[in-house]
């Protein structure tokens, strides 16, 4: 939702009859199951989206969208939750929560100890309970790291994370350049498709998105179709 979204925004704002209708429902959808999904790292991630789809587009209507969406958040959330980020000691906290925190600490721990090469494709699961503390409750059934940097320098090291940047570098210049897209269709994609990257790649500090099948497919898919039509 939160890399699909910035796109309907975008194709809603420059498109005109049945096609802008469609965009903005499936836009007010989105967001309202982003809200009442009660997910703070969604939430984080869209709003960054959108306030990039503004700089792209240099329009105002997607950063107003975002603040909009910060405030109908904390108007909405249940008593029980505000209760819960009170008690928490810090905005990391009320953000990651603990568990996410404990994570990346065994992440964090498996990069210096291979800091180069990390601990193998595909064994972050594996080594878990290797680099956990021996309480650790989920020694047993270990999780992803839930932040896809840290997965992926543990699980190839920082020349693997290098590689993803220069990746992400080489993207990021043609999303900048105007060069042959002479084509308004083709300029509102590159900045929906744009603004949807930067969603999920700020969600990805929350989840291990690429390490899920279904998730990575969407990462590449607009990596596909931005240099495609870059």
């Amino acid at each position: 939702l939160t890399s699909l979204i910035p796109l309907a925004l975008a194709v809603a704002q420059t498109r005109a009859g049945r096609v802008r209708w469609l965009a903005l429902a499936a836009c007010v959808a989105g967001m309202a199951a982003l809200l009442l999904g009660l997910s703070r790292a969604g939430l984080a991630a869209l709003v960054a989206g959108l306030v990039c789809l503004g700089i792209f587009q240099r329009r105002w209507l997607p950063a107003a969208a975002a603040v909009l969406l910060i405030a109908v958040q904390l108007l909405t959330v249940p008593e029980p939750v505000k209760q819960w980020a009170k008690d928490q000691p810090s905005f990391l906290v009320k953000l990651a929560s603990p568990d996410r925190l404990g994570y990346w600490h065994v992440a964090y721990k498996m990069v210096c100890a291979h800091p180069l090469v990390g601990v193998g494709a595909n064994t972050f699961v594996k080594s878990f309970s290797r680099y956990t503390w021996p309480e650790d409750p989920f020694r047993e059934t270990p999780p992803y790291a839930h932040n896809m940097y840290l997965h992926l320098a543990a699980e190839l090291g920082l020349l693997g994370l290098g590689v993803f940047g220069l990746l992400l570098l080489r993207v990021g210049r043609l999303l900048w350049s105007d060069d042959g897209l002479t084509h308004e269709w083709l300029r509102v994609a590159r900045d929906g498709l744009g603004a949807g990257l930067v969603a999920y790649l700020v969600l990805g500090c929350f989840e291990s998105s690429l390490f899920y099948s279904r998730a990575s497919i969407v990462f590449w898919m607009l990596i596909a179709l931005i240099v495609s039509w870059a």
